[in-house]
């Protein structure tokens, strides 16, 4: 699923892949523009894969994410919400997404509640 989308109205707009595998979890990309160089060369937080820049959106031990239902209605707002908390990470060098980080030390839901649930 290809799909160009902007979290809210005002800010970029960025093209996303969502590809998913017979028996695995969806895997959420940016396409464009890539974050790398919005970044600054920075590690990006709450990225699955630096390089290939997989966005960690729900946390699969956890089973948010469920493979019974359509991608789209539950992946999109994960990835809008990403994106969102994303561009004030670029203002603040803050993730306050919540969740836990791949590769970081887990944070308490409490200390940054993330409104979608998403790891």
């Amino acid at each position: 699923m290809d799909h160009c989308h902007s979290p809210y109205s005002c800010v970029a707009s960025y093209d996303i892949l969502i590809t998913q595998t017979i028996n695995e979890n969806p895997k959420t990309r940016v396409l464009a523009p890539s974050l790398r160089p919005l970044a600054g060369g920075a590690a990006i937080p709450h990225l699955y894969n630096q390089e290939k820049q997989v966005l960690c959106l729900y946390l699969p031990a956890a089973a948010e994410f469920d493979g019974r239902r359509p991608i789209g209605p539950q992946i999109l707002p994960w990835a809008a919400t990403w994106l969102y908390y994303f561009e004030e990470w670029l203002v603040s060098g803050e993730w306050s997404g919540g969740g836990i980080h791949p590769d970081m030390r887990r944070r308490s839901e409490t200390e940054h509640p993330h409104p979608q649930q998403t790891s």
